[in-house]
């Protein structure tokens, strides 16, 4: 049996947001409005290790591993999660969460409404009333950010595997991000980077270290390690300057490579505008060999046809001065007394007047 603590844990972690779900056998939306509606019934649930397989009643209770109790249900506007307050006794309880166990939470729907579709994700009913039963803590959550318990009354301030979470997130996010965050820390004031690694805000015109202006608002320090206190996050303020910084680092070598890439892409473009050049004065010279090919084919043809009406109309004076010849031949021989074929006496006078035609 698991040792019961002296004085419990005090947690808090995310447990449930609104959206489609996939539970047995069926996709179910479930509306902030319908988790407004059963928060109440939270206050007081029992949290168990795994989900039990029977409905809890005042006797069902009594064999199953309760490990502590609910507090509330509350929701956190600039994350769109529903955070679960609740109080476990035992340490089998607090290794498990310590060692990558989330929770899930168990309730029974009231009343319903149709199916349909939500951000293009169908689903087959709507919840509408419902209460919840109790919270399990599980291996596996039905929601994946039901991880990374808060621990909120530990004498050492651990925080848990949720700092590295939120590491985690800092890393993933802009420096812009970051930025907000900073100035959320001092108040109203911007981050300003000097050359080096000195970090400095300007505070009603006079600049401060970044460590002492966070330093004077943030909790107490606990083993020598500042901790701030960011939307109910407890971080290192160390880790949080150091992601800062790193997120500075990424964004250089970010613009150094988006450079790289549009450096590249002005090379591609230029390349490419040089062949489709290339290829437009290949299609010009092409184009004009081809006409110039054209009009020396259309000159051939003229000598040519020149040539051969030359050559025909040489024929057509040959032959003219043969007749003529032939004519004065047969005058000769009219005049001799011989006399003429009808097939001479036709030439004669085609060559003296010429064809009917």
């Amino acid at each position: 049996m698991s040792d019961v603590l002296a004085i419990g844990k005090v947690i808090k972690m995310p447990c449930m947001r609104s959206g489609v779900c996939k539970y047995t056998n069926e996709n179910i939306l479930v509306t902030k409005a319908a988790l407004d509606q059963m928060k109440q019934s939270a206050i007081g649930i029992p949290v168990i290790i795994e989900h039990p397989t029977e409905k809890i009643t005042d006797e069902s209770i009594k064999t199953m591993p309760v490990v502590g109790r609910v507090a509330d249900l509350h929701y956190i506007e600039s994350e769109e999660l529903w955070y679960a307050h609740f109080v476990v006794d035992t340490s089998e309880a607090v290794s498990l969460l310590e060692n990558g166990h989330g929770v899930s939470t168990a309730w029974y729907g009231e009343k319903y409404g149709e199916s349909g579709t939500f951000n293009n994700s169908p689903f087959d009913r709507e919840l509408i009333e419902g209460r919840y039963e109790h919270l399990a803590i599980v291996a596996t959550p039905r929601y994946e950010m039901a991880i990374n318990p808060i621990f909120m009354n530990s004498k050492d301030g651990q925080v848990g595997p949720s700092e590295d979470k939120l590491l985690i997130e800092i890393k993933k996010g802009s420096v812009s991000m970051l930025g907000k965050i900073f100035k959320k820390l001092t108040s109203r004031e911007e981050i300003m980077v000097n050359s080096g690694e000195q970090y400095v805000v300007d505070v009603d015109g006079k600049e401060i270290d970044l460590k002492d202006a966070i330093d004077a608002m943030a909790e107490p320090k606990l083993n020598g390690e500042t901790l701030v206190d960011i939307d109910g996050e407890k971080i290192s303020l160390n880790s949080l300057i150091e992601c800062f910084k790193n997120a500075k680092k990424n964004e250089f070598e970010k613009k150094e490579k988006d450079g790289d890439e549009e450096d590249d892409k002005g090379e591609k473009k230029q390349a490419k505008k040089n062949e489709d050049e290339e290829k437009d004065e290949d299609e010009k010279k092409k184009i004009a060999k081809k006409n110039e090919d054209e009009e020396k084919d259309a000159k051939d043809k003229d000598d040519a046809a020149k040539k051969n009406a030359a050559d025909e109309q040489a024929l057509v004076d040959a032959r003219h001065k043969e007749l003529e010849e032939a004519h004065i031949n047969s005058a000769k021989l009219e005049n001799s007394g011989e006399q003429l074929s009808l097939h001479d006496r036709v030439q004669l006078g085609l060559a003296r007047y010429g064809s009917k035609k």
